[in-house]
């Protein structure tokens, strides 16, 4: 018998054994059936809640009548749950009735509202809360990109570039000059001079939004635009942990339209020669010397030009020779070499991201530390962001009631901006490589025969080369940024049982931000081109402020009655300096070097020449005292009150104006808590809220209430020149606070045992005392001053709603909607209800809009519209089939700039929304996120001499009568389209998918072998696709026709 045949045998044999153990096993372990009913606490049937055998995937679901039926071994326990209830384990066994409790936990939630933190179901108030998990699900350079689409009412705009920060409103803009950005929170200290953008997002645990006065008028002057409460990690009790998050993300520049290519190109202009009327060749018919003639309008390149004969089959020597019949050429565009100019400008950018944090202590003292670094590099070449951040922590308690702790948050950070429009002629041109390329015509070459670089490759002097530009052009933003928040408190209830609920608490917050720009521009780069020699300038400026608060609260409850007071004294201090500002030229690079490395020590006066004297020690001081009372009362968790006042005093504003009080007050009501409520179990949670509040903004210059003086210079005597001074501006002395009566009224709700829940709100803002310049008459001496004059208002509507849609053991799919609605109008103005028309306000339209002619289309050569441009050219126009018709508001045949604008719309989107679906089964997770904006104007298009893409090639020509773009045109003998720009204003909407993010959680027995406590890998397409966009050539959500486009990977470690 050999080996194969003894070991069946054997394996025959030990089956056998082992499947009579299973059937004697089975036989002795009697399964019994256990069954019953679930209900809530008022006996209703509860429906969908999951009945699971303990330790196993043995499950079953209630039915419509919260009845279930499961077959278990004896002994074995079963787990009830559902969305909304706490969890129960009974014994299994027949006829079973479990009722399931309300989960409190989510009412029962603190919240961080300012000075303080309060129950989630006691809040009056506006606000949304971000939690960690939202900020940190796609990667981001800053926490601003990481708040767009999440929180209703909140209006982002991204910076253009790495490192470059956005900006953000609140329920849009109740003033025109002054400032419009939220007050930032960060641990209780105000951020004066640091802001969101210092902080790295993987720090953060929370993040609270305050949206109405009654919630933000505890902060007076500073929150009229709404209040951004961060609260960052923290040290926690326990074992030391420690925690490791990173990605790696490679991006491409998308462009959503192309630029024309060569055949195209060079049919537009000689439809544009055409039109000109310098030639009655149509530009569907090439010509050779069209061609040459159209080339010389705009400058003459002699290489371009010799790209261009190869497509007729000639080289550039027999052309000036003359040595060519021009009846026997023909125009073959495949011939000439095209020139992608991006491939000189566009790289894939790659951004690598990591941080690694600790956390632990005991009940005596707990710490935090955590470390960060990001490295951005841009889609575009020279630019590149780099980032560190370090973060630290410590709590301490050495008695019962007493408490101390701080926190420092350090960030450096180094932007290489890349090329930008200054330095060139007029400074003029575009503001980044790529956007430069796309200003170059595709026959132009980038290098003549000799190889070296053709300076402007079709000829034009304005569009110089994109080639080898980075080096040339270095322009580096170095950054330092320092924050603390320290604080002591006492809890007087430790000490004496008489005072309990009875807290003080100082907290003091020190900021300093140190700033250093350089720009360095050679003889040879396109920016200096027309000036022969290079460029350099630095300046540095420091930041330094810091806030005091000392804070009593009391918080009681007295049977159903719950009382919270908090007393703030609260002083700022805040000191912006210059330090140094130098610009010259004449410098050698080597004395500076290039890159993310450079330190630019050899900048210094002595080498370059300087253009002017430095500037050294510039210095502005601010300060704020203030003092606030706010009060909370509640009684049996159904009616509520809310009410604040606080007292600023600011230095910048005039005697007797400097200080101004903001009261608030709101109202809550929970109707699910009320006795008429209870039969009703498909709600949850019912509450009502009304609320008013005084808010303020003093965002004036610091010594805008003091005469300015500057310096000039007359000749006098032999000394050649004396200096004199003379006041600058007009100082006024009554400016004041803007001042903002805020109004609210929203609803927060739950059904079906949290299944849907939501916040509704609805506001109306009224905005007085406008801060902004004002025209003096001539007679003054001078041309402004700043006033307080003008009106606004503001309204509209937030809604958030989750729900929860499919929810089982193994799979759930979970979704949630941010929707707002904003518009504001000016009400009045300097000078009542007249327009202010070279500033762009009007009476009663929103205070940012497009002022222009309204497009009618285009003229045709039918006889009506011949007919009726026969008139308007008899009084001095010059129009023609093909050109812009823009329409004559008051009928008069003429078309100008005093009776033909109007306002054609909005810039800002009117409504904004953010819609996430997330989808889990068992450890993976599916997260689509979704973004949109509608109901605003966009402004696109290209000027007629550059450049086009694509989607222009729907121009009118005589065999295209029915086009949507203009005839081409050059600015050569009244030629030029004069109301063209009025073709590129569009209504927009869009809503495009941001992010597909797909995730895995590692089993705990996988982790715990390899010695780690936690493992998530994550994968995300970013930007991948816009589901509709009516500005389908371009990137609504960049307002540019480009993005970026990548792929990120990631991965969360716990060890």
């Amino acid at each position: 018998m050999n080996l194969f045949s003894l070991l069946g045998q054997k394996a025959h044999k030990a089956f056998l054994t082992c499947a009579a153990l299973v059937i004697c096993g089975a036989a002795f372990a009697q399964n019994i059936t256990g069954g019953g009913k679930v209900i809530d606490e008022n006996g209703q049937p509860v429906i969908g809640a999951g009945v699971v055998q303990q330790g196993t995937t043995n499950g079953v679901v209630t039915d419509i009548d919260g009845k279930f039926s499961i077959t278990v071994p004896s002994g074995a326990r079963l787990e009830i749950s559902c969305i909304g209830y706490t969890t129960e384990i009974v014994d299994a066994a027949p006829n079973l009735t479990v009722v399931l409790r309300e989960d409190a936990l989510q009412l029962e939630e603190t919240v961080v509202v300012g000075y303080g933190t309060m129950k989630k179901k006691d809040v009056t108030g506006a606000m949304v809360s971000v939690t960690s998990e939202e900020l940190t699900q796609l990667p981001v350079n800053n926490v601003i990109e990481a708040l767009q689409g999440k929180a209703a009412g909140v209006y982002i705009t991204n910076g253009d570039r790495p490192g470059s920060t956005g900006s953000i409103t609140i329920r849009g803009e109740n003033s025109i000059s002054a400032s419009k950005s939220p007050l930032v929170v960060i641990d209780g200290i105000v951020s004066r001079s640091v802001g969101l953008d210092m902080l790295n997002p993987q720090d953060i645990e929370s993040v609270e939004i305050l949206k109405d006065a009654s919630a933000t008028a505890i902060y007076g002057a500073m929150g009229g635009n709404g209040v951004i409460l961060v609260t960052t990690n923290r040290g926690k009790s326990g074992k030391v942990s420690l925690n490791y998050s990173g990605t790696v993300t490679a991006e491409k520049l998308f462009d959503k339209v192309p630029m024309m290519d060569v055949a195209q190109t060079m049919e537009w202009r000689r439809w544009a020669y055409y039109y000109a009327g310098l030639t009655d060749i149509p530009g569907d018919q090439p010509n050779i010397e069209v061609d040459r003639a159209a080339m010389q309008i705009k400058g003459f390149g002699e290489e371009a030009w010799a790209n261009i004969l190869r497509g007729w089959g000639i080289s550039l020597a027999d052309y000036n020779s003359g040595n060519y019949d021009a009846s026997t050429l023909r125009w073959d565009p495949s011939q000439v070499i095209e020139t992608d100019w991006t491939k000189y400008t566009d790289r894939i950018g790659v951004t690598q991201e990591h941080s690694i944090s600790a956390s632990g202590g005991t009940d005596k003292m707990k710490s935090y530390v955590s470390l960060g670094y990001l490295n951005n590099q841009g889609t575009t070449q020279g630019q590149e962001y780099e980032r560190y951040t370090f973060r630290t922590s410590v709590d301490i308690t050495p008695m019962k009631y007493f408490s101390i702790g701080g926190a420092i948050n350090v960030r450096y950070s180094d932007q290489e901006y890349g090329v930008d429009g200054s330095g060139g002629a007029s400074n003029s041109l575009p503001g980044s490589l790529h956007e430069r390329a796309l200003t170059l015509f595709p026959y132009g070459v980038p290098y003549d025969e000799d190889g070296n670089r053709v300076l402007h490759p079709d000829g034009n002097s304005l569009y110089p080369t994109v080639v080898d530009e980075v080096g040339k052009v270095a322009i580096s933003n170095l950054q330092y940024d320092i924050a603390g928040s320290f604080y002591a408190q006492f809890d007087f209830g430790q000490m004496w049982e008489p005072l309990k609920g009875l807290t003080f608490r100082s907290n003091f917050g020190p900021q300093i931000r140190f700033k250093q720009a350089y720009k360095y521009m050679s003889a040879d780069s396109a920016n200096r081109l027309d000036r022969g020699i290079d460029y350099v300038s630095s300046n540095a400026s420091k930041n330094f402020s810091w806030t005091l608060d000392n804070i009593l609260s009391y918080s009681r409850e007295f049977g159903k009655h719950s009382v919270n007071a908090t007393f703030l004294q609260e002083a700022m201090y805040n000191m912006s300096t210059t330090l140094y500002k130098m610009s010259g030229y004449d410098i050698a690079l080597g004395k500076i070097g290039m890159g993310m490395t450079q330190k630019w020590w050899g900048l210094n006066g002595s080498t370059y020449t300087r253009d002017s004297e430095p500037e050294f020690n510039s210095l502005s001081e601010s300060q704020l005292a203030s003092y606030m009372v706010r009060g909370n009362y509640s009684y049996d968790d159904r009616y509520m009150v809310t009410a604040s006042y606080r007292y600023d005093g600011a230095s910048q504003l005039g005697v007797g104006r400097k200080w101004q009080g903001f009261p608030s007050v709101a109202l809550g009501w929970r109707i699910d808590q009320e006795n008429f409520m209870d039969g009703v179990g498909w709600i949850d949670q019912l509450k009502l809220r009304a609320g008013w509040g005084k808010t303020g903004n003093y965002s004036v210059g610091v010594y805008s209430t003091k005469d300015d003086l500057s310096s000039d210079t007359i000749p006098f005597g032999s000394d050649g020149h004396v200096v004199y001074y003379t006041p600058t501006d007009l100082a006024n002395q009554d400016i004041t606070w803007e001042t903002t009566d805020q109004y609210n009224i929203g609803v927060d709700f739950s059904f079906l045992k949290g299944r849907i829940s939501g916040v509704l709100d609805f506001y109306q803002n009224y905005t007085n005392g406008l801060i902004f310049k004002v025209t003096l008459p001539s007679a003054s001496g001078k041309t402004s001053t700043n006033a307080n004059v003008g009106k606004t208002s503001n309204h509209g509507f937030d809604l958030t709603l989750n729900s929860i849609n499919i929810s089982t053991k193994d799979f759930s799919w979970r979704t949630s909607l941010n929707l707002d609605y904003n518009r504001n109008k000016i009400i009045e103005l300097q000078n009542g209800k007249e327009d202010m028309v070279d500033d762009g306000l009007f009476i009663g339209q929103p205070t940012s809009v497009v002022y222009g002619y309204q497009s009618l289309g285009l003229w045709s050569d039918s006889p009506e519209d011949l007919a009726e441009m026969e008139k308007f050219n008899a009084n001095g126009h010059n129009f023609k089939p093909g050109m812009t018709r823009v329409k004559d508001q008051n009928n008069d045949y003429k078309i100008d700039a005093n009776n033909d604008r109007i306002v054609l719309g909005n810039k800002r989107p009117e409504w904004n929304v953010g819609f996430n679906n997330t989808f889990r089964w068992k450890n993976l997770q599916l997260d689509i996120f979704m973004f949109g904006r509608m109901g605003y104007l966009v402004q696109t298009g290209n000027g007629q001499t550059t450049a086009q893409p694509s989607r222009v090639l729907d121009y009118y020509t005589e065999n295209n009568k029915d086009a949507t773009y203009q005839r081409p045109s050059w600015a050569v003998e009244s030629s030029e389209d004069a109301y063209s720009g009025s073709l590129i204003q569009r209504w927009n909407a869009f809503l495009k998918v941001r992010q597909i993010s797909i995730g895995y959680v590692f089993p705990q027995n996988i982790a715990k072998a390899v010695g780690l406590s936690s493992i998530r890998v994550n994968m995300q397409l970013k930007n991948p696709f816009s589901v509709f966009d009516t500005a389908f050539w371009m990137d609504s959500d960049t307002g540019r026709a480009y993005c970026n486009r990548g792929l990120v990977f990631g991965l969360n470690i716990g060890f």
